[in-house]
This record gives C-alpha cells, structure tokens and sequence, in this order.
C-alpha cells in the first residue's frame, strides 16, 4: 500500500477537477455532478425527520438522562416502553444513512461549496444559538459558538467539515487503490470501530459521534458505488428493520433489567447493527424509481432542517414542551398524549419543525448567495493581482 501513497496526495488537489464518474445502479445510471434522483432526496428528508423522532424520543421523553429534562421512561409502561426504544432503534441509523448518501455520491470540496456550508451553518448558529445564549446572559459563550470549527454546539457540523476536507484523499483512494486494499482497510476501520470502540470503549471512536465514524461511513458508501452491491428490494427491507428490532429488544431488556449504561450504549452509532441497518436503508431506496420536482426542492434544505432541530433553541423549547406535555398527560392521566396520541403529537410537531426549517432557508439562501458572491469576487481578485505580480517578476 505505502506505494501508493505518494501518487494519492501528489494528485488530490487534481483530483477535484476530475472527469465526472457515472455508475450504473438498479439499471438507472446515476451521474456524479449531476441533481441526483428523488428517491435519494427523499430518504435524505426521510432521515432529517427520523432524526427528530429520535431526539423528540431521547431528549423529549429523556431516555438519554441527559440535558435539562427529566428522565421519563418510568412513567411508560412495559408494552410503551418495548414500542419506544424500537422506533427510537430503528430512527438511530439515520445519521450513519446520511454519511452512507454522501459516501456514495462523493463530496466534492470547492471554494463555493464549502462557503456556502459555512455561511449556512453561521447563519443558523446565529439565530438559534447564539440569540438564545444571548437571552440566557451567556454572552460569552453566545460568541465562542460562532466559532464553529472548534466550539460549535452541533457535532455533526465539526465532523463534516472535517470530512469535507478530507473527502478528495478519500476519493483519491477509492481510484488509485485496489479493491482488496480497499476492502482491508476497510475492515480495520470496522474492527477499530465496531470491536475495539463499541465492546471495549476505544477512545478512538467510543460512541461513533467522531470523525473516525465519519470516514468508515464514507468509505462503505463509497464502496457501494464502485462495487455495484446488488440486492432484492425484500432483502433491504430486512436488512434495515431486522437490526433495528434487535437493537430495540436489547435495549428494552437493559431498561428492564436496571442497566441504563448498556441500554444507552446500544444507540452508538458504532453498533454493528446500527451500521447494517443505515446500509438497509440506503440499499431499500436506492430500489425505488421516483422523480419530484417537489421533492427535490425540498431536499435542498436537509441541512437547514438538521441545524434547526439541533439547536439550543430546539432542545430548550420543542423537546422541552414534549416533555412537559407529556409528563402532565401521565401523572393527571388526562390529556391528548394518553390512550397513543403522544406519537402522533411528536409525529406532527416533527413535521412542522421541518417545514418550519424549510421556510426559514428559503430567507436564508438568498443571502447565503450574496455574500458567497462577494467573497467569491474578492478571491479571484486577489488571484488575478497574484498572477500579474507573477508575469512581472518574471518579466
């Protein structure tokens, strides 16, 4: 391997240029560079709602223990209790699906792009943390969070960007490398992961909310387009459910039992079974012949949908008032979350936290794009002067 190493750095910065890569899939031809089909969009919404069905289960009803509500699995009883982690199991894979879409399609890091996610991510950072720092009299910390490389209060943010600088050694790999070497590195990525992290807490990549996590996904998305993984519709389904539902049962026997540490611990993302079931999901989809002009629209604020959710203001108010409403439905045994309705109030509230988001980013591109082009006229300013100070010199 170490032979290739010189040819893969000496030509990543070649390499984001590079000719577009088409891949035949499901007997559809996807083309890199290209708007991508609306069953991808459409799982890529899928996950962002999954994602909030998940922290309305972790943070509203508490089952994490952490943050500033109360836990309230004690108030479910064994058959809610059984149903809650299930869903919560089979929601929990949707941020390794999300690196599993990128992985697969590649990220291709230019000056735009990566201006346009970081304006993005100040943009939201500002309005919904740093303003509500703000009204708490955190004002110190109101202005480390816009520092969002090394402060930022959204993990994912800091690891993807990460990834998206390192993103073109990956896909350099992926092109210069074998596939048995692909293949191995990839297996010492899960055995770092999966055996060394999940089973006997690596500090590596402990829970899998790190950047290692975020280049293992990477590289199986990356290895399901180059090597044109084939499956039934039915297996995918299997794949994706099957090890939710064993992740859920697990869980519920770990509640049960009094054992919240290893409870807690079968939501990693670095659980085996989390991982395949991100892979079944991907896989079900990338079945499903659907195209949207809607959807596809949609599907361009993903991102604006996960900032919102993730939010300071989200987790103190959304989340929050789930809670609260439904601890009072339990101890007054009154109330519209009773008798099943707190999933379809979660459900609804989830649906309008997206739209709400969706909204929002529409205000937020247009002047995304402004200072983007502003900023993107100054460096090519600044590369023109270098360049006629270049042809002087040598003059």
């Amino acid at each position: 391997m170490g032979k290739y190493c010189p040819i893969l750095f000496r030509n990543t910065f070649n390499y984001i240029n590079h000719s577009q890569i088409t891949h035949r899939m499901n007997n559809s031809t996807i083309e890199m560079g290209t708007t991508r089909n609306s069953n991808i969009e459409l799982l890529r919404l899928i996950l962002m709602f999954m994602i909030i069905i998940h922290h309305s289960i972790v943070h509203g009803l508490g089952f994490s223990g952490l943050g500033s509500v109360e836990p309230m699995y004690k108030l479910l009883n064994n058959t809610e209790l059984l149903i809650t982690t299930i869903i919560n199991c089979l929601c929990i894979c949707a941020v390794n699906c999300f690196i599993l879409i990128s992985g697969y399609f590649g990220i291709r890091t230019n000056l735009r792009k990566f201006l346009t996610l970081t304006f993005t991510i100040i943009f939201y950072t500002l309005i919904f943390d740093s303003c509500f720092l703000m009204t708490e009299g955190k004002y110190r910390s109101a202005l480390a969070s816009l520092l969002i490389f090394s402060h930022s209060n959204y993990w994912f943010v800091k690891c993807y960007l990460y990834l998206m600088a390192f993103a073109p050694v990956l896909n350099m790999m992926f092109e210069k490398l074998s596939k048995q070497y692909i293949y191995f590195i990839i297996t010492v990525m899960l055995f770092i992961s999966c055996y060394l992290g999940f089973f006997w807490n690596n500090e590596l990549n402990k829970t899998g909310y790190s950047f290692f996590q975020f280049i293992m996904i990477y590289c199986i998305g990356r290895s399901l387009k180059f090597y044109n993984l084939r499956i039934t519709r039915f297996k995918t389904i299997l794949l994706y459910t099957l090890p939710g539902i064993l992740t859920g049962f697990a869980m519920y026997y770990f509640w049960s039992v009094g054992n919240k540490e290893a409870a807690i611990k079968m939501t990693y993302y670095n659980n085996p079974l989390i991982i395949i079931s991100a892979i079944g999901l991907f896989l079900l989809f990338s079945t499903i012949h659907i195209n949207s002009k809607l959807i596809n629209r949609m599907a361009l604020s993903t991102f604006a949908i996960y900032l919102v959710q993730s939010s300071l203001w989200c987790w103190s108010f959304f989340y929050k008032e789930i809670n609260i409403g439904y601890s009072r439905s339990v101890t007054e045994a009154t109330g519209i979350y009773t008798m099943g309705g707190g999933g379809l109030i979660i459900c609804a509230l989830s649906i309008a936290v997206i739209m709400f988001s969706i909204i929002i980013d529409q205000i937020q591109k247009p002047l995304n794009n402004y200072f983007i082009n502003i900023c993107i006229r100054h460096f090519e300013k600044l590369k023109h002067n270098n360049q006629l100070q270049g042809d002087n010199t040598i003059k």
